[in-house]
């Protein structure tokens, strides 16, 4: 079986040899894209964990490699986004669902504090001021 070792991008996973490209690493840390680092022989992965960062020691397997970077690829998706249009229909990309008055005024409350908590007493001022 061969054996692959390259640098550079894959899609959406940037292809990082540690420790030399340590620079580069940091970078890309900073810029939050999602990064796969490329361990060399004789080194120690780094410290530390973030969800948008892996290693593979190198050279890696190609069907590991692949594995790691689509593993990758999946915990840094970014979620759509969601629209609550005027008419009340809720859409995520080209899709829509249209909402009851009700579900409306929930649903703006929610979007008004994006991924934070919303107390039941500002969702029942939402729908019944």
């Amino acid at each position: 079986m061969s054996t692959l070792a390259p640098t550079g991008v894959a899609g959406d996973v940037v292809l990082v040899r540690w420790p030399s490209e340590r620079g580069e690493r940091a970078r890309l840390a900073r810029e939050r894209v999602p990064r796969l680092l490329l361990v060399e022989a004789g080194a120690a992965p780094p410290d530390g964990w973030s969800p948008d960062e892996d290693w593979i020691r190198s050279p890696a397997d190609p069907v590991d490699l692949h594995h790691r970077i689509e593993a990758l690829r999946r915990t840094t998706a970014r979620p759509e986004l969601i629209h609550l249009d005027e008419g009340g229909l809720v859409w995520r990309g080209s899709r829509w669902v249209a909402l009851a008055p009700v579900e409306q005024a929930l649903l703006a409350c929610l979007l008004a504090r994006p991924g934070r908590l919303v107390a039941r007493r500002a969702l029942m001022r939402a729908v019944w001021p």
